[in-house]
């Protein structure tokens, strides 16, 4: 990075300096063949810290040799992580990079607790690059032209994005049902950090005759408010009825192969896999093969071309086939509070008869905190000789703090 793109990629870690939200942390670092970090750990945002700050970077020249990402981006993902403090990282860079894929496994791995946001600034950024670092990071891709008018504007967006409240440190008691439970997926410390207007999903397989009426508790910390939550619910099976379809126990056993491959243990993860895409029909790498047979003795016969003809389908009401369509910061303010909603899925197989949870005044989870509310409604699910709860908890967008919100363009001056 050198020229024009590194006074635009400094130009953009300033503006990011200034607009950070009070009472967040934050640090920079530059990479190349080596990285340089400007503190040694991530420092408040104070008066003090953001000068001192601000000048490193003016300093900041295309002198650390080549674009090696890996290590400093596996330096950062593995410091320790604070809750009460959701982390996101910004990856400026201008190229490409050595051995992307393993930089996308790393930030996948530990997409739970940290959001990676990229920025590319030129025009000579690979948009692959950026693209897949926010796709693994659950973060944005931002694509800075050189000279772009609009980089205050998009800076500025992509720090309203990375700054939004969150809930952390979720963890799930079973209570009554703890020893009904035969797998759950994700678990602590695995569950990801649950962000305004994202989807919050949990499933739990249960044995049948173990299932017993009770309650199970859902703790986590929201980072607006600055403190814990809990939310108690509430398992009936004395409602439940007949079921059409059991897509839940498919989804609930796929997420476990995932999750397994992820973060499961070298010496169990292969048999954990195997048995679950065995045992839900599931497809997984150990089950998935294909087979080739090349007949070594060559056919005398002269090869012929055959038309056949194709009949062009439309999708109709009655036909058979449809048509269908780098700046870390850690904060803990918000610019926007944010509601959950609540949806509960529960189902069971049993022998050739399948069943499901009726949803009565909320479904079968009731009791919820009132702190934070939510609706509940079920849906139909195949039966299984088990079984599933599936917990979603989609955010619902409230309304703007203004005490918190990010500066505007035209109160940002740059260096």
């Amino acid at each position: 990075m050198g020229g024009q793109r590194i006074k635009t990629a400094k130009d953009a870690l300033c503006l990011f300096i200034k607009s950070l939200p009070p009472y967040s942390k934050f640090n920079v670092i530059s990479f190349g063949s080596t990285y340089e970090k400007v503190f040694n750990e991530s420092r408040e945002n104070s008066n003090k810290n953001t000068e001192q700050a601000l000048q490193k970077i003016q300093k900041f020249t295309s002198d650390l040799g080549g674009t090696e990402l890996y290590n400093p981006i596996e330096n950062v993902l593995n410091e320790e992580y604070n809750f009460k403090y959701p982390r996101s990282v910004f990856i400026l860079t201008d190229g490409s990079i050595y051995n992307p894929e393993n930089v996308f496994e790393i930030i996948g791995k530990h997409n739970h607790h940290t959001r990676v946001h990229s920025f590319a600034i030129g025009s000579g950024a690979s948009k692959y690059l950026v693209n897949e670092i926010a796709k693994q990071g659950l973060g944005s891709a931002t694509i800075v032209a050189d000279g772009d008018k609009l980089m205050n504007t998009k800076v500025i967006r992509a720090l309203k994005l990375a700054s939004k409240p969150a809930f952390t440190n979720f963890n799930i008691d079973w209570q009554d049902n703890q020893n009904a439970v035969k797998f759950v997926v994700p678990t602590a410390p695995h569950i990801s950090n649950l962000y305004e207007e994202e989807p919050f999903h949990v499933f739990a397989v249960f044995d049948e005759k173990e299932l017993i009426e009770g309650t199970f508790a859902i703790t986590l910390y929201n980072s607006y408010e600055q403190k814990d939550e809990t939310l108690t619910l509430k398992v009936d099976p004395s409602t439940i009825t007949e079921s059409e379809s059991g897509q839940n126990f498919s989804l609930a056993a796929k997420n476990l192969i995932d999750f397994t491959d992820k973060f499961g243990k070298d010496d169990q993860k292969a048999k954990t896999i195997l048995d679950a895409s065995v045992k839900y029909s599931v497809l997984a790498d150990s089950t998935a093969f294909f087979g080739k047979i090349k007949n070594k003795d060559k056919s005398g016969e002269e090869m012929q071309t055959i038309s056949i003809p194709i009949k062009k389908l439309h999708p109709q009401a009655n036909s058979d086939i449809y048509s269908s369509a780098v700046c870390m910061m850690q904060s803990p303010m918000a610019y926007q509070t944010f509601a959950p909603t609540y949806v509960s899925t529960y189902a069971v197989r049993s022998g050739n008869k399948s069943v499901k949870l009726e949803s009565k005044k909320g479904g079968i989870f009731s009791g919820i905190s009132s702190a934070i509310g939510g609706l509940f409604s079920s849906k139909k699910t195949r039966a299984q000789p088990e079984a599933v709860m599936k917990c979603a908890m989609p955010s619902k967008k409230m309304k703007m703090n203004k005490s918190a919100r990010v500066p505007e363009d035209k109160n940002v001056k740059m260096m």
